[in-house]
């Protein structure tokens, strides 16, 4: 599922056009089971492009920083995932230092091509970590 930020709408082929809290609001619900006493906590990590950077980080309020970005950043936006996911900092720190030679600036915004999407996915899905 790629969700595409659009005059401030989530939008993705498979589903209707949604307002941005709607959709985050359905994907809330797909993560019901939001704890574990065994691994803690689920949080979210969340991977978008803007222009030709991308960004990439873990929260536990997806709707409030994405519409953050979407407020400060005054270009199109198209997010490529927001996951829950146990971990996701963990997660987030592993795959920033597999990228820190793309750094395009700050230490936030990466220069990516479609190989380190591919393997920046795999971390995501990755079980183990």
């Amino acid at each position: 599922m790629v969700f595409t930020l659009k005059d401030g709408e989530w939008i993705d082929e498979s589903i209707p056009r949604k307002p941005l809290n709607v959709a985050f609001k359905s994907l809330r619900q797909q993560f019901k089971d939001t704890k574990s006493s065994y691994h803690g906590t689920k949080e979210w990590i969340y991977f978008f492009k803007c222009q030709n950077l991308y960004k990439i980080g873990s929260t536990k309020q997806p709707l409030g920083r994405l519409t953050i970005y979407d407020q400060i950043i005054p270009f199109y936006k198209e997010l490529i995932f927001c996951r829950q996911r146990y971990h996701a900092p963990r997660k987030e720190g592993i795959i920033k230092r597999e990228i820190k030679k793309k750094c395009e600036y700050g230490s936030e915004w990466f220069k990516l091509y479609e190989d380190d999407i591919i393997e920046i996915n795999k971390i995501v899905e990755n079980r183990s970590i």
